[in-house]
């Protein structure tokens, strides 16, 4: 695990710690990302602007990060997914995300939270081979938070030698991952819910 720590850390001092672009995604349910380089995307909010300028810190979660996790999630879900998911669907998962819940998940799982000037705008966590529970705060989506906490879970996978990363995606967040290099590679349904199995083979 140190090891693992080390390597975040000479990865995230390269190329992690700068908001640049990307979306949100979270666990199944997931949003699309658009790719526009240094510049904040066509149709950046002015607040969004401001954020894209500031620097994004991605560090493990800690148990006392687990109220802000958790409302990260539950407002991205609120305020984004609800635009591609029933409010059935919404409510059910964010009860999967309470406080509580969370503080299990950073104890079981390698969990990361992203900040931005000591507020915390994004979670995703590594399980096993699975990349799962991504999330961004609606304010700072597109904004680069997404890809910083994904690139986070693929150096954690690496350095414990897992060579194939999976993600259960939404159908929105599909062109997000593979941006990032994943291929679909079958449908798995929750209930009403369908999300696609996507894997990213780890370069080492």
């Amino acid at each position: 695990m140190l090891i693992g720590l080390k390597l975040l850390v000479q990865y995230t001092r390269d190329a992690l710690l700068h908001c640049i672009e990307s979306p949100v995604s979270n666990e199944p349910l997931a949003e699309i990302c658009d790719e526009r380089g240094m510049l904040p995307p066509k149709g950046t909010t002015a607040e969004q602007g401001a954020a894209a300028k500031m620097t994004c810190t991605v560090r493990p979660a800690r148990t006392s990060d687990a109220e802000d996790i958790s409302r990260v999630i539950v407002r991205a879900l609120r305020e984004t997914n609800s635009k591609d998911y029933s409010p059935e669907i919404i409510a059910r998962v964010e009860r999967s995300f309470e406080p509580g819940a969370i503080r299990t998940l950073i104890d079981s799982r390698t969990m990361f939270i992203a900040e931005i000037e000591g507020r915390i705008v994004g979670t995703a966590s590594l399980d096993k081979a699975v990349a799962r529970t991504v999330f961004v705060a609606p304010d700072v989506q597109r904004l680069g938070v997404g890809k910083s906490l994904m690139a986070a879970v693929m150096v954690a996978a690496r350095a414990r030698g897992i060579d194939v990363l999976s993600v259960p995606s939404s159908v929105t967040a599909e062109k997000f991952y593979a941006r990032l290099g994943f291929q679909a590679v079958r449908d798995a349904f929750h209930g009403d819910e369908r999300t696609i199995i996507m894997e990213c083979a780890l370069a080492v």
